[in-house]
């Protein structure tokens, strides 16, 4: 198998991967929204957001570091360097594994109390820092796995530890059933950290086997000083700018139910909406991107490639493609979601208030969608710093939005902030692709036209519904059908487009 052969096949595992995870995700909110409430996954929802930060400081990105070292040494042909290199990751790794760990049961209670404004979170938070060390070495094997192409490894340790979190979760809610909200928070956390401790296992053993290849390679005389000063100039700048990033998104998180109080609910129902919002709407939306998200990121090296040659007309090409074709995507799954908003909430979650943000929300999936696409060909154009920095600049603006909008508007606030924000960041992310690639738009065939057939081919299954009995699933299957025959018949995605497409996958043969 050739490199881009290989390379190919690893994305497309990749997506398949991330589809069954979001969609394992998806299956996972809406089984405990139904066991435990919007109110109590709320809750757990809160106490997640700080987790996140204390996972962030776990991982000070190891993932990113031990994959560029493992490469770079294997690059050299030198298995000695990358035996050393791995060393270096997992001590790395232990330290701010442990570190965030000790710091997280330290500031359980001052956090719960002050922060989140609520003690039942404070044996969760404690319990979830244990398992923090596990985690970052698990992303360290994960790391070295990307480096040797093997991300198989990583597919079915990933997939494993959702299974092993459904499962065990379920057991121990079955358990703690009638109980208080504290003690489901208890039991999703122990479930999450017993699929952790397994994936952990898995991937060991996966690193242990692995190793057993090279055991006997030859030493070659490698500086182990140089080597951790590379590790260490690789990850604390990486580390630190997520540091400053997960920061603000905690921030903003913990003020979320705090702003819904004060439009007047009370902290039972602030705690619904926000986890309806949070856990229900937002997983369900964003699941289709992780298609157009595997997609696009196939799409670096290919761009990285072409910057490096100056190729200007082929950029142009290729990033005018990609934008149209991932906003007739997006504008397909907004329109069903629109059309399908109560059904997928009552259907997935038994929640109306969660088809009613859905229908809200998906309004603004087509800019979500294309800014996903645009920020990974920009970083192919190597202007990740850019799309870093307005990331940043975004979630300062949201943070801000959260103390004006949410105490005036409630959870309806919240969306309003989402769809300002998206709006946002996908300009500036545009403006800067236009600018670099010289590419241009066409409103007919990128927008009026999609947007045309999938209205056409939602009314149209919502009609056969009516006279057929057909059931929710079957209605939007039909109209996913008739929008692409209307694509194709209006002109809106040509021969050559298709052929492209067909092309990508098959170019290496």
């Amino acid at each position: 198998m050739t490199r881009l052969k290989k390379y190919l096949a690893n994305g497309a595992l990749m997506t398949c991967v991330a589809l069954a995870l979001r969609g394992l995700g998806v299956a996972f909110n809406a089984y405990i929204s139904r066991k435990i409430g919007a109110e109590a996954l709320g809750l757990y929802t809160l106490l997640g957001s700080v987790y996140g930060f204390a996972l962030t400081l776990a991982l000070s990105g190891i993932n990113l570091t031990t994959t560029r070292l493992v490469s770079d040494a294997l690059g050299e042909n030198d298995t000695e360097k990358a035996r050393i290199s791995i060393k270096k990751c997992v001590a790395y790794s232990l330290f701010f594994g442990t570190l965030a760990c000790v710091l997280l049961l330290i500031l359980a209670e001052p956090l719960a109390v002050h922060a989140l404004k609520d003690t039942r979170v404070i044996k969760p938070l404690q319990l979830a820092g244990a398992t923090l060390p596990l985690i970052a070495l698990s992303a360290c094997f994960n790391g070295y796995f990307t480096a040797v192409r093997r991300v198989f490894k990583n597919a079915v340790t990933q997939i494993l530890e959702q299974l092993f979190r459904i499962f065990f979760c379920g057991a121990l809610l079955d358990l703690a059933f009638g109980r208080d909200m504290e003690s489901h928070c208890i039991c999703l956390v122990l479930g999450g950290a017993l699929s952790e401790m397994l994936s952990f296992t898995i991937a060991l053993i996966f690193y242990i086997f692995d190793k057993e290849k090279v055991k006997n390679a030859p030493k070659s005389a490698v500086s182990e000083r140089k080597i951790t000063k590379k590790m260490l100039s690789i990850a604390l700048p990486l580390a630190l700018s997520t540091y400053f990033r997960s920061a603000l998104l905690t921030i903003e998180h913990i003020l979320i139910p705090i702003g819904i109080e004060k439009s007047g609910a009370n902290r039972a129902a602030a705690l619904a909406s926000y986890g309806t919002l949070q856990s229900m709407v937002m997983p369900l939306v964003l699941f289709p991107a992780a298609l157009i998200q595997s997609f696009s990121g196939l799409l670096v090296p290919e761009l990285a490639e072409l910057n490096i040659q100056r190729n200007k007309t082929e950029i142009k090409y290729v990033a005018q493609r990609v934008c149209h074709l991932a906003l007739v995507f997006a504008i397909g799954v907004a329109g069903i979601m629109i059309f399908f908003a109560e059904e997928l909430g009552v259907g997935i979650y038994g929640s109306t208030e969660a088809g009613k943000y859905i229908r809200l929300v998906a309004h603004i999936v087509p800019i979500m969608y294309l800014d996903t696409t645009v920020d990974n060909m920009l970083k192919g154009l190597g202007e990740q710093l850019y799309t870093m920095n307005i990331n940043i600049l975004d979630t300062l603006c949201s943070l801000i939005m959260v103390w004006i909008l949410i105490p005036r508007f409630g959870g309806y606030g919240y969306i309003i902030l989402i769809m300002v924000s998206e709006i946002f960041n996908a300009s500036a992310s545009i403006f800067k692709l236009v600018k670099v690639t010289k590419m241009r738009f066409s409103i007919g065939r990128w927008f009026l036209l999609p947007a045309l057939s999938i209205l056409v081919g939602s009314f149209a299954a919502g009609a056969l519904r009516s006279f057929a009995s057909l059931s929710t699933f079957g209605a939007i299957i039909i109209a996913i059908i008739i929008y692409f025959a209307l694509l194709r018949m209006t002109n809106a995605i040509n021969r050559e487009e298709v052929g492209w497409i067909k092309g990508f996958f098959k170019k290496s043969t």
